[in-house]
């Protein structure tokens, strides 16, 4: 067990504290914090998906997001999309769990750079399931549907990133990457010389 003050820290559940927590926290900018458009609506939820696997997370960032993510799709009605998202959601995050790992923090070059992957794997991943969500009432035109709805993917990778810049900044002046590892047993990665 980790030693905090004179508290006895158990890394494991504070790492599930953590993901719950972001999961909650995900669910909520997904489903409350929206701007309906088209077939679907524009939310922050991805930007603190991305936050919480730069600060951490890990692979319960992954789960944070199919979980958070998918639920609000559940939740907001559009249940035939949760699916595709609780298999979309991990896949955007993997490339932040990985480029962030050893980074000391949160907003870098690294970072800035994979919005722009997530943006990839997010439109593409929902390019194919609006195909086949669309061929299932008209196989005809699914494709063209399916290509229409494309944009408003990336400007919600768009405005997530945004909110990733802003939050990712503030965080790193209070060293919030920091903090969070110092709960979980895993030590902050070292400043570069």
């Amino acid at each position: 067990m980790a030693r905090k003050g004179k508290y006895q820290v158990n890394p494991t559940t504070v790492k599930i504290v953590q993901a719950a927590l972001f999961t909650a926290i995900i669910f909520v900018f997904t489903m409350f914090v929206k701007v309906p458009v088209g077939i679907g609506y524009i939310h922050l939820g991805d930007a603190f998906l991305y936050l919480y696997a730069c600060m951490g997370g890990g692979w319960y960032a992954l789960l944070a997001g199919a979980l958070g993510e998918g639920l609000a799709d559940l939740a907001g009605g559009f249940a035939i999309y949760a699916p595709a998202t609780i298999i979309i959601k991990p896949l955007v995050a993997l490339p932040f769990v990985l480029l962030s790992r050893r980074e000391p923090k949160i907003l870098n070059l690294k970072t800035g750079l994979t919005n722009i992957l997530a943006a990839v794997i997010s439109t593409v991943g929902y390019f194919f399931a609006n195909w086949v969500i669309f061929a299932q009432s008209d196989a005809a035109t699914s494709f063209k549907s399916a290509l229409v709805a494309a944009p408003g993917t990336l400007i919600q990778a768009a405005g997530s990133t945004v909110v990733f810049f802003v939050a990712a900044f503030a965080l790193d002046k209070v060293h919030m990457k920091d903090r969070m590892l110092s709960y979980t047993g895993r030590p902050a990665p070292k400043k570069a010389n």
